[in-house]
């Protein structure tokens, strides 16, 4: 049993398919890219200022610094004087990635707090230190 539409009665007729041209564009899912200048000589509406010799790809994707997040937790929560010296060092070290990340990186404000906040903390205990020294009487004699 053989009839036009090629098989079983189902589907388009034999030699028949989509036409030609349609489909996924080139680039299907891809952000699209515009050229590098706009015929005015300026950045197109969709282009970053100063991105004339490459074209624009897309914005950056910044995203947050662990150890920014982490030092400011730990400045925060004091943990016995050991989350204050931890705070302080994953401050200084998420403050030296974020600037040396290009821009990709983000929570600056974190980090510089989680530093001062574990200062604070370690300037309490030395004062606390000193404070007990000085007042504690001398039994020697």
């Amino acid at each position: 049993m053989s009839d036009a539409t090629g098989g079983g009665g189902y589907g388009p007729p034999t030699g028949y398919g989509p036409p030609t041209g349609y489909g996924p564009p080139t680039g299907y899912g891809q952000a699209p890219r515009y050229p590098a200048v706009a015929p005015y000589g300026g950045p197109t509406p969709y282009q970053a200022p100063g991105a004339y010799a490459m074209g624009w790809a897309g914005p950056i994707r910044r995203r947050m610094n662990g150890l920014a997040v982490t030092s400011f937790v730990l400045g925060l929560l004091w943990l016995f004087w050991l989350g204050s010296v931890l705070g302080f060092v994953f401050g200084v070290v998420s403050i030296r990635q974020i600037r040396r990340s290009g821009g990709t990186q983000r929570g600056m404000t974190l980090a510089v707090l989680g530093v001062v906040l574990s200062a604070l903390w370690l300037l309490l205990l030395v004062l606390g230190i000193v404070g007990t020294v000085l007042v504690t009487p001398d039994h020697s004699s």
